[in-house]
């Protein structure tokens, strides 16, 4: 790949993250075509991984995806059904992670890395048992995520909603803009106009420090796509677990500037240590994290010369129950 270069320069969240949390991870996610022989290819493998709690995270915004869009055809929606859903996308997953299709070896020809799942649990050889742990964890939690939104009025409400007054579920397109000049990603889950245009964002983890600012840039990209007034649309995480807990609020012009602000200095941060085009990105530019806690947990642990570290306990993690758990193949 002589010709390799970079995808085009952008911003997202998760990009800010671990550009700030760990550089080394930004580096070897972004410029892994600059690295020299083999550690290219297996930096590669590692941009697919994802951990447990990620991967049941994103079983659940399928399946709520789906349920919105049965009924945005006037289709019923159940719990049974919404379970058979969210069993079969997480015993999919889980199977293809178990049979290494992070490998050109081991994927079918016709699937690229990016539409198997791949878990950081399966690659890294954890026992067995810790595996089936975490994945019998994460099952249950992702069942109560399911339960807890379609038990809820929130769900009775958005359901009956005409859906002439739908603006976008997630997955219909990318969510991209640009925010003074800037490329953003990101993933906004629901738009939709009842009493007030209103953007819903579904949580399956703990309430986050940063979930205002999230919802404040979507704020700002539902300006761009559909002329929503930012100011005037109603922010709406929705918190599903151990039980349905939403806010509601509306992002103030001091916090529209604020996200303004953030995205275009993170951007230039970013930028600062972009290579010259036709260059190599300088490894060295970017350190690694003194962090341990955070190395427990990066995907990138087969390309950093740190000493490796214990796995998180299994019941830190979370991921999917009945599942056969293999021992991945030999690499």
């Amino acid at each position: 790949m002589a010709d390799w270069a970079p995808s085009p320069a952008s911003w997202s969240f998760s990009a800010q993250k671990r550009f700030e949390t760990c550089p080394r991870s930004y580096f070897y996610r972004r410029f892994w075509g600059h690295l020299p022989g083999d550690l290219k290819w297996r930096c590669f493998e590692m941009r697919s991984l994802e951990t447990m709690a990620a991967f049941r995270g994103k079983a659940v915004h399928s399946v709520i995806a789906g349920c919105l869009r049965s009924a945005s055809r006037g289709e019923p929606v159940d719990r049974d059904q919404a379970r058979r859903r969210l069993a079969g996308a997480l015993r999919e997953g889980f199977g293809q992670s178990a049979r290494g299709w992070w490998s050109n070896k081991q994927r079918p020809s016709e699937l690229k890395i990016g539409q198997v799942t791949s878990l950081r649990e399966h690659y890294y050889g954890w026992e067995r048992d810790e595996v089936e742990r975490a994945a019998g964890e994460a099952q249950r939690h992702a069942r109560s995520c399911v339960d807890s939104l379609l038990d809820s009025d929130l769900w009775r409400a958005v359901s009956a909603a005409p859906e002439s007054r739908w603006a976008l579920i997630e997955g219909e397109r990318p969510a991209s803009f640009y925010l003074d000049g800037v490329l953003v990603y990101m993933k906004v889950d629901f738009a939709y106009w009842d009493s007030a245009p209103t953007i819903v964002d579904w949580k399956t983890g703990k309430p986050g420090d940063g979930d205002r600012s999230q919802l404040a840039l979507y704020a700002l990209y539902a300006q761009d796509q559909w002329g929503w007034d930012p100011l005037q649309v109603r922010l709406m995480p929705v918190y599903l677990h151990p039980t349905l807990q939403s806010d509601s609020f509306q992002a103030k012009a001091d916090q529209l500037e604020n996200v303004r602000q953030r995205v275009r200095r993170s951007f230039e941060e970013m930028q600062r240590l972009e290579p010259a085009p036709g260059c190599a990105a300088d490894e060295a530019l970017f350190p690694r994290t003194e962090d341990l806690k955070v190395c427990r947990w990066c995907t990138f642990q087969g390309a950093c010369d740190r000493v490796s570290v214990p796995s998180p306990r299994a019941s830190d993690a979370s991921a999917p129950q009945g599942m056969a758990a293999s021992q991945p193949p030999g690499r």
